[in-house]
């Protein structure tokens, strides 16, 4: 699943029905005075940012880190994202040695204060 996947199964959680979410207004989340963060990718358009999620877990679990790590709901298809990353995206052996590399031979920063 991707992250827009997620959101949108969200939205459709959120407002009880997939036909409903045209009509959200995305104005408050959860009757607190903060608009909806996932307002903007409801309809599955767009492509947000898997730190979107991560604030949205800040959020849910009243800004506590500790509780972020620690869930394992299993009915929040945020979770998988939880931590602001992508679990399905990894970078293979080769890519990884790539990279490792090129930062290694990235130039210090020498005379910078």
């Amino acid at each position: 699943m991707t992250p827009g996947t997620a959101i949108r199964k969200h939205c459709v959680e959120c407002v009880e029905s997939p036909y409903e979410i045209e009509n959200c207004r995305g104005d408050f989340l959860y009757a607190t005075e903060k608009k909806c963060p996932f307002y903007r990718y409801r309809m599955g358009k767009g492509r947000p940012s898997v730190k979107l999620i991560r604030k949205y877990c800040m959020f849910c679990m009243s800004g506590s880190y500790q509780a972020i790590n620690q869930c394992n709901s299993e009915t929040c298809v945020l979770t998988p994202f939880r931590f602001g990353t992508n679990p399905n995206y990894q970078l293979s052996d080769i890519e990884r040695k790539k990279r490792v590399m090129r930062l290694n031979n990235f130039p210090k920063n020498e005379g910078l204060s």
